[in-house]
């Protein structure tokens, strides 16, 4: 039997064997696909702003490039990485 010790004085102990062994959560493979084309989406867009005010000066007035080119090298990185996520579900 394993009991969960109560963290303050007051309160009963809590019988922790009724649950069964290892707890998942478990959303399925949809979830999973989809929260890796939401990031594929996000890193897109966020990869895109960060170019067009690198060129065209247009979204964020062109105010520094080099965090423009940091940003967009992390895009670029989750972006991969999300494809990459995406081809191992297949």
């Amino acid at each position: 039997m394993r009991y969960l010790y109560p963290r303050s004085g007051a309160g009963a102990w809590i019988y922790l064997s009724s649950r069964g062994g290892i707890m998942q959560a478990v959303k399925g493979l949809f979830m999973e696909k989809w929260l890796c084309w939401v990031s594929m989406g996000l890193a897109s867009l966020c990869l895109l702003l960060f170019l067009f005010d690198i060129f065209l000066s247009v979204p964020f007035g062109g105010f520094s490039t080099t965090v423009d080119v940091l940003v967009i090298l992390a895009c670029g990185l989750v972006l991969y990485l999300a494809y990459d996520a995406f081809r191992d579900l297949r």
